[in-house]
């Protein structure tokens, strides 16, 4: 099977759930590695993994195929908030750990929400769906 093949293609909510857990296994054992390099390595394989099954998912549900990238902007953005030298403030420490809280909850929520969502039903004689529509 080519990767065009894979990016193409819907993925049922059995194929998700079952792509999910492997994705937490990897992680997991992502938290595991001693060396640095790899473990974040295997944590950006970890997230291509994750946008090629969500990107099926939502294919399959009909919703766009860019909202598998709504979670990871949001926690990009909180720990860009994080990370950056902003004033040393109790206020703005409490506002980043909220932001964090939010964005992995919000994650969580839309995992659930894709995985549990009813298929689209296909119009008949489609039999690919395009990449990004």
């Amino acid at each position: 099977m080519s990767l065009s093949t894979i990016l193409r293609g819907r993925g049922k909510r059995r194929e998700y759930w079952l792509g999910f857990v492997v994705l937490l296994a990897l992680l997991v054992v992502a938290r595991l590695l001693p060396h640095p390099v790899v473990r974040l390595l295997v944590n950006l394989s970890g997230l291509v993994f994750w946008m090629v099954l969500a990107v099926r998912r939502l294919r399959d549900i009909g919703w766009p195929a860019w909202l598998s990238l709504a979670p990871i902007a949001l926690m990009a953005l909180a720990v860009l908030l994080a990370v950056l030298p902003l004033v040393t403030d109790a206020w703005v420490t409490l506002t980043v750990s909220v932001l964090l809280m939010i964005s992995g909850w919000v994650w969580a929520v839309f995992v659930i929400a894709i995985g549990l969502w009813k298929p689209k039903r296909r119009p008949a004689g489609e039999d690919k769906a395009e990449v990004f529509a």
